[in-house]
């Protein structure tokens, strides 16, 4: 992501004691803010998602492998492959053994 940095209002001017970035917001750039205007115009959204380092890299080798543009499609590809009505509580104990 592409970030500039600019003085907000409030930030103190270059040159005084406060110096540094306390103040500064960042800025995404205008090509940024369209992707993301153009994703939720479709319905996309940004989720963070905490992975164990093996469990990246799978995701890596899974987008490689297919020639994906991103580990969010990897991850859209598995969940689109799943039926979620077949998942049950005991799925859950395969999180345990990720992490092996």
């Amino acid at each position: 992501m592409t970030c500039r940095y600019l003085p907000s209002a409030n930030s103190p001017k270059l040159g005084t004691r406060n110096q540094g970035i306390g103040g500064l917001m960042p800025v995404l750039s205008s090509r940024t803010s369209v992707t993301r205007a153009k994703r939720r115009a479709i319905g996309m959204r940004a989720s963070e998602t905490v992975l164990f380092e093996s469990e990246i890299e799978t995701l890596d080798a899974i987008k490689e492998r297919l020639g994906l543009s991103s580990r969010s499609d990897v991850i859209r590809l598995l969940i689109a492959k799943v039926d979620p009505n077949t998942l049950t509580p005991d799925d859950t104990a395969v999180l345990a053994l990720s992490a092996a």
